[in-house]
């Protein structure tokens, strides 16, 4: 008998099922030499643990306000946020599966009894009557039932393997919903703050060419000037003016979009226009994220992680089909002649049953099952692999342009800078007489077009900071300076 049992041990041991291990990744150890950029952060830089609330170190108040509003009211993130409840309400219930169950049941049924014996061959058969022959009474029985299966394979484990990789999933579906929608609010408020910029400029460039006519026309009443400059002047005013109308359209429409990211109707947001709404002084920073902090910190691999994680538990108790399952149950309970419990004519009823099942043919139904769900394993593996490079390569590229977009940004600076200049000089050359109305035109030609690159590039590098935050999750690392 010992030998048996030690050999029935032995071989349920044996039929431990596990879920497969998840692949090594080779992770560089740094970025490359043209991301590695060192900033001095101290004070101003965003930390990797405090990805969730990047927003609060922009020094962006307006920026701030419309992100806090979003993540408090937002219908997307309600709806991620009750995904994850009823994830770690099914994990919980998981787990509370691993324990005994016990079960009421309550059963009555009617039934009819002969109380004589006739023998109906006989030819002489006396009348009867049914309420002397035959009875009719009721049974109910009560009975409460406890199972229990005994987990000796790992199963309850690979469950919960499972509960767990739902939830998993659930929290990085919430982090990437936070940071999808506040950096959507980052490029919208770009885009707002650039066409409210440009609109400026439009009509900066309006008041100084109609300055310009003035002077034209003044020049030409008292015979300086001739018909040409007018001429010349007029077309430049109604060429700014064509603008106008277009640079109007811009920030109403991005003021809608903000308002449809923040749930309130079109219209609600253009208050912000007429608030003089202005780009605040343009990131510069560099990563001290490390690449392999990107698996803790970036939710579209932290989705790919758990949905690996939960296609390994599903390879495991795939396999786990094919072993034995142990299972005890009991009952208790009360048999009596009657519709309610009568603890004086009831009998009493109980039962132990130890019950263990072993698959033997199914068509080779249960292997197949295993393999398939090993294949959706090695499926799951890929694309985290995949999903892991994409990640890496957007990275480098995102931080790579907001480098080059900040280095950008000082050449344009200076250009406007020098541009300005020349307008201001060359307008009092004119009026002096020294030079012709060519010259102003010309400076005001290449002064408009270099304001409005700079208005989009200092856009720009905000919106290349929402990339690079979206990259990595949250955790690029950035500062802020005066570009003037």
């Amino acid at each position: 008998m010992r030998a048996l049992f030690i050999t029935g041990f032995f071989l349920l041991f044996g039929c431990t099922v596990t879920a497969p291990n998840p692949p090594i990744l080779d992770f560089p150890e740094t970025w490359t030499e043209a991301v590695d950029v060192n900033h001095d952060v101290s004070g101003n830089g965003l930390g990797s643990s405090e990805v969730s609330r990047w927003w609060d170190k922009c020094n962006d108040p307006l920026l701030k306000s419309l992100i806090d509003e979003a993540v408090e009211g937002g219908p997307d993130l309600q709806i991620a946020s009750f995904r994850v409840q009823e994830a770690e309400f099914l994990w919980e219930a998981t787990k509370a599966g691993f324990g005994p169950s016990l079960d009421f049941s309550r059963s009555a049924r009617r039934e009819d009894q002969s109380n004589q014996t006739f023998d109906f061959g006989s030819e002489d058969i006396p009348g009867f009557p049914s309420d002397q022959i035959f009875g009719v009474r009721t049974m109910s029985r009560h009975d409460i039932r406890g199972r229990w299966e005994a987990d000796l394979i790992g199963r309850n484990d690979l469950r919960e393997m499972v509960s767990t990789a739902r939830v998993e999933d659930a929290q990085a579906s919430y982090d990437d919903a936070v940071l999808l929608l506040s950096t959507r609010i980052c490029d919208t408020l770009a885009d707002l703050r650039e066409s409210v910029r440009q609109l400026n400029i439009t009509e900066s460039s309006i008041r100084r060419n109609e300055r310009s006519l003035e002077l034209v026309q003044t020049r030409f009443e008292v015979g300086i000037g001739n018909d040409l400059e007018l001429a010349q002047a007029r077309r430049t005013l109604a060429e700014a003016k064509a603008q106008f109308p277009q640079a109007q359209i811009a920030p109403r429409a991005a003021c809608d979009v903000l308002a449809a990211l923040l749930g309130k109707h079109p219209g609600t947001m253009l208050h912000l226009i007429t608030d003089g709404v202005t780009v605040p002084p343009a990131p510069q920073g560099g990563l001290t994220i490390q690449p392999k902090r990107l698996l803790e910190q970036q939710p579209s691999l932290r989705r790919l992680a758990a949905e690996m994680k939960q296609a390994a538990a599903n390879a495991g108790l795939a396999d786990a089909a094919t072993k034995p399952t142990f299972a005890l149950e009991a009952a208790l309970g009360t048999e009596s002649d009657g519709a309610g419990i009568s603890f004086s004519r009831a009998a009493a009823l109980w039962s132990v049953a130890l019950s263990g099942a072993t698959p033997l043919f199914d068509g080779g139904r249960r292997k197949l099952e295993a393999r398939a769900a090993d294949a959706a394993f090695n499926s799951s593996t890929e694309r985290y692999r995949q999903g892991v490079l994409n990640v890496l390569a957007e990275v480098e590229r995102a931080a790579q342009q907001l480098t080059a977009t900040q280095d950008t940004l000082l050449e344009l600076n200076t250009a406007v800078m020098h541009a300005k200049i020349v307008r201001e000089r060359s307008e009092v050359r004119y009026t002096e007489g020294i030079s012709s109305l060519d010259s102003v035109l010309d400076a005001e030609q290449a002064l408009d077009p270099l304001e409005r690159q700079l208005a989009s590039t200092r856009a720009n590098a905000w919106r290349q900071l929402a990339n690079l935050l979206r990259a990595t999750g949250g955790s690029a690392e950035f500062v802020f300076f005066e570009t003037e």
